[in-house]
């Protein structure tokens, strides 16, 4: 398990709470058509404590609503509506 103080540091909370909230667990998927025995070819990825993730979201939706205006029209990666081919156009 890896620990992170993130959210426990911005709510004034410094212990480990011992209720997941702080921790994830990484996996790793091995990269297709890489040898195994190299561990640069496995993607990492985390997976959250189910409530913090109810947290995470709860904050990310409250808080793009006040970011998305605020950046430029160039940026479109993770943004709801805008892709790849938003950019390709804009270069066009």
């Amino acid at each position: 398990m890896l620990q992170f103080g993130g959210l426990g540091a911005l709510f004034g909370e410094d212990k480990p709470r011992g209720d997941g909230s702080g921790t994830a667990l990484i996996v790793t998927t091995p990269k297709p058509e890489k040898p195994l025995g190299d561990p640069n070819n496995f993607h990492p990825i985390s997976l959250l404590f189910v409530p913090f993730k109810i947290l995470e979201r709860l904050i990310y939706t409250r808080v793009e609503i006040i970011i998305d205006p605020l950046l430029p029209q160039e940026q479109a990666g993770f943004r709801l509506g805008r892709s790849t081919a938003d950019q390709v156009t804009l270069l066009k």
